[in-house]
């Protein structure tokens, strides 16, 4: 039986540490911790997928909490104010329905889920398309709000009654709409950074990547910081700086 000595080991240990110690405080250098925490950011961030304005650490987690919330917010509306879809109206049922499969098209959409993206290519571009009609005519109904509400006198005597009819019209109709609104708009704005013509991901534009002005637009933010993305690099640099 070997009489294992605890307390030298203890003493070569220290002895180690300390010889480390003063091996890196000697050899300082400010640029290797900026390259520790590169590292960290890459091996962080390029694992789940790439680092970009269309990674789902963008597109995916807020606006998916937001159109969530927004729809039960919406739910509850009709419930109390509006006295369940106004006791019925099928216009108010039938927008609410659009809610629920427009919100079952973007959260699948929000996080590249790829059977959804491509197996499904056919039930996107009718999404697409409904998502960009609302989207236009929500923005042309506020549009119409704001410039009346403020380049017209509404709120003096010699003000027009259809222009204040129109304006509580168009206001409460931009107030009840606007949760789906937070559901459409990301959806339209996530279909653009993606290719209408791919039916595989293949054919996609690559990952980090839409089309832009004169080809393909980084969206990668690690790239435009100008950080190396090979993991493969850090650890032949730490091999390195470890010797």
């Amino acid at each position: 039986m070997i009489d294992f000595q605890f307390d030298q080991c203890e003493e070569l240990v220290l002895d180690y540490w300390d010889e480390r110690y003063w091996n890196l405080r000697n050899n300082f250098n400010p640029a290797d911790v900026w390259v520790f925490m590169e590292m960290g950011l890459v091996i962080a961030l390029t694992g789940p997928g790439k680092f970009a304005i269309t990674s789902p650490l963008f597109t995916a987690a807020y606006p998916s909490m937001n159109a969530i919330s927004a729809t039960f917010i919406q739910i509850y509306y009709n419930f109390t104010t509006n006295k369940w879809w106004g006791g019925g109206n099928l216009f108010l049922i039938s927008m609410q329905l659009f809610q629920f499969v427009q919100l079952a098209s973007l959260l699948p959409l929000l996080w590249n889920t790829e059977v959804y993206l491509y197996d499904f290519r056919v039930w996107r571009f009718i999404s697409f398309g409904a998502a960009g009609i609302f989207d236009w005519i929500y923005l042309a109904v506020s549009f119409d709000f704001l410039q009346l509400v403020f380049s017209k006198p509404l709120f003096k005597d010699q003000a027009d009654p259809y222009d204040v009819f129109r304006a509580m019209v168009m206001g409460y109709v931009m107030y009840y709409f606007f949760p789906t609104f937070m559901v459409n708009g990301p959806l339209f704005l996530k279909e653009l950074t993606l290719s209408q013509n791919a039916w595989s991901p293949e054919e996609d534009y690559p990952e980090g990547y839409m089309l832009g002005f004169g080809g393909m637009l980084n969206l990668d933010i690690l790239y435009w910081f100008g950080i190396e993305e090979d993991s493969d690099w850090y650890y032949n640099w730490l091999q390195e700086w470890t010797r």
